[in-house]
């Protein structure tokens, strides 16, 4: 599969609500130490889920994806609507 390809696959569980693309903590930011920290973390606290529009234009543009540039760290993953059951993946 070429990069537009991809794109044009991404695109299309995006659309459905199936994917989202997210960001690491930034860097220096301190880690957990204990019980309660941990969970925060761990829920969400630090999470940084691109907004739709970003990460469609992002997911439309293959040729952004490389580690010269800060777009090459992000993260797909996959929505709730994507974890169900009858997620529609096509």
């Amino acid at each position: 599969m070429d990069a537009a390809e991809c794109s044009r696959q991404l695109l299309t569980w995006f659309d459905a609500g199936l994917i989202e693309i997210y960001a690491d903590p930034p860097d220096g930011t301190p880690r957990p130490r204990n019980r309660a920290e941990w969970q925060l973390w761990n829920n969400g606290y630090l999470l940084h889920v691109l907004p739709a529009e970003e990460a469609r234009q992002l997911l439309a543009q293959p040729e952004r994806w490389t580690q010269e540039s800060d777009d090459g760290f992000l993260h797909l993953c996959r929505t709730d609507a994507g974890m169900a059951d009858d997620a529609p993946w096509a």
